[in-house]
This record gives C-alpha cells, sequence and structure tokens, in this order.
C-alpha cells in the first residue's frame, strides 16, 4: 500500500535516489566518468529523526553548503534531499529524509475529519519511505534534540523502532548519534551524560554520540570527520566540485518555501501543509523569470502570506545571488498564494496544478481571484 502511494505523493523510492537518479545528475554534460582519486573511499549517511530536531541544520553545516531548507517550524523538509562533500580521498553523501512519525496515527478512512485520515496516511507514507533508506545506507546518523536535558518519549518509541529496523536489514548499519540544541543549557556536559545514560539502555550500540552546539563550528567538524572516519572502498558517486543532485530550481523552490514558513505563526496548520512550487522558469536577457505557486491551509494565513510578500521576496533574490556564479544574472519572482482545496488535502504533498487564471495585482504578486469571490 505504502509503494502504489509513492506516486500519488509525488514520493521516489530510496532506491532510485541512491542508484539511477544519482547517476543520472552526478554526470556533468560532456563528461564521460566521474574523476576517481588513487584509492577512493565513499560513506553513504542517512539522516533520521522526529520532526524539528535540526536534521537539515545538521546537513547544511556538515556540507558547508546551503542545500537544505531550514526552519524553526516541523514539517520544512519534504522530499529526500541529496549532498555530499570530499575530504582527503573520501566521499560523503548524506540523505536528509522527512521525519519521522512515531508512534504513528489510525488510519480510518471513516474518520468524520478526512484531513486526520490524509495527514495519518501522510505521516505513514513520509516515515516508511524514511525507514527505507537503512536498505540502502553505511550509516544512520540519529538525530535527537537535547533541549530538555533527557531523551522524551517520542525519542525512545523511535530508538525502539530503530533497533527492529536494524534487526531486519542484509548488511550491517552503523548508528552515529548527533544530540543537538545542548546550547540552550548554561551546563550542556550534564545534559550530554544524562542523554547517553538513556542511549545505552535503548539496547543499540552506537558508534558515536556526539553533541552539536549552534555556532560551534567545531562540532560539525566533529561530525564530519566521524563520518569520513566510516568511509569504505569504493568510487565516488559525484564529481568533487558538486554538493548536491538538485536543479538550481528545486534549490530556488526550497529557498522560497524557507522564507515562506518563517512568516506563518506558530501553532497554524498551513506550516505544516504549506507547499511551493516552480510552475515557470525563463531565461531571456541576462534575466531569470520565476512563476511560484504557493499552497496555504487557509484563507487568513494566505491574507499574512501576502502581507509579506515583499520580504519574502527581497529574502530569495539575496539567497539566488549567493547561490549563482553569475552575479549579472538577475531574478524576478512572480508569485500565486492559494487556500488549498479538497485535492490538494488528498495529495498534500503531490505537484500542485492551478486550473485557476492568475490576476496581477502588482509586480511581485499574482493572487487567486476565487479567494475574493469566497
Amino acid at each position: 500500500a505504502v509503494g502504489e502511494s509513492y506516486a500519488k505523493y509525488s514520493f521516489k523510492p530510496v532506491s532510485e535516489v541512491f542508484t539511477a537518479e544519482m547517476k543520472e545528475k552526478a554526470r556533468h554534460p560532456g563528461v564521460a566518468d566521474i574523476e576517481q582519486p588513487a584509492d577512493p573511499r565513499c560513506v553513504k549517511a542517512v539522516l533520521l529523526g522526529l520532526s524539528n530536531t535540526g536534521k537539515s541544520s545538521l546537513i547544511n553545516n556538515i556540507l558547508h553548503e546551503h542545500i537544505s531548507p531550514v526552519s524553526p517550524k516541523a514539517y520544512c523538509t519534504r522530499h529526500w534531499i541529496l549532498g555530499s562533500c570530499v575530504t582527503h580521498k573520501t566521499q560523503v553523501i548524506l540523505l536528509d529524509t522527512p521525519s519521522l512519525s512515531v508512534p504513528l496515527m489510525p488510519l480510518n478512512p471513516q474518520a468524520k475529519d478526512p484531513q486526520l485520515f490524509h495527514e495519518a496516511k501522510r505521516r505513514l507514507l513520509t516515515t516508511e519511505a524514511s525507514w527505507e533508506a537503512l536498505h540502502h545506507a553505511d550509516v544512520a546518523i540519529v538525530v535527537v534534540d537535547g533541549d530538555k536535558g533527557f531523551l522524551h518519549k517520542g525519542h525512545l518509541e523511535m530508538l525502539d523502532a530503530l533497533e527492529k529496523r536494524l534487526h531486519a536489514l542484509d548488511h550491517v548499519v552503523q548508528v552515529m548519534v548527533c544530540v543537538t540544541k545542548l546550547d540552550l543549557f548554561e551546563y550542556p556536559e550534564e545534559a550530554l551524560t544524562r542523554i547517553k545514560t538513556s542511549l545505552k539502555e535503548s539496547g543499540i550500540r552506537f558508534s558515536n554520540v556526539l553533541p552539536i552546539l549552534r555556532g560551534r563550528g567545531d562540532s560539525y567538524l566533529r561530525a564530519r570527520t566521524a563520518l569520513v572516519n566510516m568511509g569504505r572502498p569504493g568510487d565516488w558517486m559525484f564529481p568533487q566540485s558538486q554538493s548536491t543532485t538538485q536543479t538550481l530550481d528545486e534549490l530556488m523552490q526550497g529557498a522560497i518555501q524557507e522564507r515562506v514558513i518563517r512568516h506563518i505563526p506558530r501553532g497554524r496548520l498551513s506550516a505544516k501543509y504549506c507547499q511551493v512550487r516552480i510552475a515557470g522558469w525563463t531565461e531571456k536577457h541576462k534575466n531569470v523569470t520565476i512563476d511560484c505557486v504557493i499552497t496555504v491551509a487557509s484563507v487568513d494565513v494566505k491574507s499574512i502570506i501576502i502581507k509579506n510578500l515583499t520580504t519574502i521576496t527581497e529574502e530569495t533574490k539575496k539567497a539566488w545571488h549567493r547561490r549563482v556564479k553569475d552575479k549579472s544574472l538577475g531574478l524576478n519572482i512572480h508569485m500565486a498564494v492559494t487556500p488549498v482545496d479538497q485535492w490538494s488535502w488528498e495529495n498534500p504533498y503531490g505537484y500542485f496544478k492551478p486550473s485557476w487564471h492568475y490576476s496581477e495585482v502588482d509586480a511581485n504578486i499574482l493572487v487567486d481571484p476565487r479567494v475574493d469571490q469566497q
């Protein structure tokens, strides 16, 4: 049932991400093969964790490249995000995954609120897809937030599920734990000691338990060094200069989504269901025009986004100029904002295909005219 849902939710099986897609996107045009060093080594690691634990921040800092959208609100990562870096002769390949949901919500098609059923189905799909990544990884990086100073019930249930998954594998996967948000404590060592004690009781053998402190580059360097030490003999899968398989439009889609979610008040459903899609991409005379569709959960949140569209546009343009090598390449952004409808509730993370006609309000804002009619 989960496999049948991949196409509906526009979610690729991780086997495609780690094999066919990687081989296709890793090759630059005109380059027949990736240049390999003498005695190359490679390690494939997947990041696993509950929502809002800092997985995306961790992968960005390990790679020294902003490839995964980051938000203080949960469920910012919706799809596989693959990145790589090279240290000496070892290539580290990292896969950022959507959040695990433990325990899963009960699937009840007869629920009075269809939204709850579709949310339960989404969590089942993304959680199973994240667990599936273990079959293709050498290392599992378990990210836990240590802001409470101990492992709560959700962490313990996740570790219990991880232990069962590891036993079912046909190969050995090393497990490394990264404890984030310890910088919130005056004495982070004490909180880390309590968390290590709980980890020992889980029954899983961890190769490393590393504290991750915000603003401390040495903590990310230790994590990267630990991954390099786990490298195995094998060919590189990316050119050394390539840090991600994402195309420029996919990176910009993540950048816009990251900035839109920042402006959604906490506790609003739309932070979870906010969806950004690039509907058009035109390059002409040293200028790129992006047509972007933003779907939110309600009309009132749509109004909040429209009020902040100027700020979102300016922040996105700054991210654009940091990303592109040609600084003379300009950027125009046209945005359409619409509340979610029944079709997209059934497919909250699928490709949203708007059927309405845009009405231009100003140079950067496009609004769904149906909203005014409602």
